[in-house]
């Protein structure tokens, strides 16, 4: 299968993904030092809400529609909140950032970007997105592929996203084995791996983890169930690899925030698990 991300731009598993990935890069922005911004599966970067893929699936409106129409507190994740607004002059809900473009607007000049992508249209689209910035970098090819060969990075300190679509049966066992052999390249910096959660089919992630001597891992899971279909995506997961100095204390209250923004009362969880030993 062919996988399109702008047939599900702005649902609620990108709100999930991208607030926690801006906590993430603004806890790492507390020192000094420069980091790389390492994106395995990019996307084209920037999404058309109108377009016929989102007017088809319409996902958009139970996620990042939701949450911008959410009046209860305006000040939660402020941050994210003002860059989707940025991309939307006026008001209206149109455009949704994905995530080279959010870590591309909080990270500063001596930062620096990798952004891999498999699909030519959607490698042309970054191109075109970051021509002005000297600093991003981007390659079609397979991010795994790419962590294996270009790491380690020259950078002390970095963030590593990975979210693959899930789409290919042995796509666990290769996100297992590229994050191993990252890790021993690079074991100082953050890995951040999204997973699907659905009705159907429950992901059992992170058990593994356990083997392989990563330190300070937090597994979050954030379920809303706001969709009919049973074979439907009902929550996203969160595991954070060298989870830097409490991020939780930030993090999981702002998760638990749009569990119940995005699934409320009745189906809206926010799970959250250390999978090792905080150092």
């Amino acid at each position: 299968m062919n996988y399109q991300h702008s047939y599900h731009a702005g649902n609620f598993a990108d709100v999930i993904k991208h607030s926690a990935l801006l906590t993430v890069i603004e806890k790492l922005l507390q020192k000094d030092k420069p980091l790389l911004y390492f994106d395995t599966h990019a996307g084209a970067g920037y999404y058309d809400l109108k377009g016929a893929a989102a007017l088809k699936t319409k996902e958009w409106q139970r996620g990042i529609k939701l949450f911008l129409d959410n009046t209860d507190d305006k000040s939660a994740l402020q941050p994210y909140r003002k860059l989707v607004l940025a991309c939307n002059p006026g008001g209206k809900l149109q455009h949704y950032p994905g995530s080279p473009w959010l870590a591309q607007q909080i990270l500063r000049s001596q930062d620096r970007l990798i952004l891999c992508e498999t699909d030519r249209a959607a490698t042309s689209c970054l191109k075109d997105l970051f021509k002005y910035r000297q600093q991003t970098h981007i390659h079609l090819r397979d991010g795994y592929e790419a962590l294996a060969a270009l790491l380690p990075a020259t950078e002390k300190r970095g963030l590593v996203l990975l979210d693959p679509p899930y789409e290919k049966p042995e796509e666990i066992s290769d996100l297992k084995k590229a994050v191993g052999k990252a890790w021993q390249l690079w074991p100082q910096a953050v890995y951040m791996l999204w997973y699907p959660i659905t009705h159907t089919r429950p992901v059992k992630f992170g058990d593994w983890v356990k083997t392989l001597g990563f330190k300070d891992v937090l597994k979050i899971e954030v379920t809303v169930d706001a969709l009919d279909r049973p074979q439907s995506l009902i929550g996203s997961g969160l595991l954070i690899i060298n989870t830097p100095w409490k991020l939780e204390e930030k993090l999981v209250p702002e998760l638990r925030f749009l569990s119940k923004i995005l699934g409320g009362p009745k189906y809206g969880q926010c799970r959250v698990e250390w999978l090792s030993e905080k150092s």
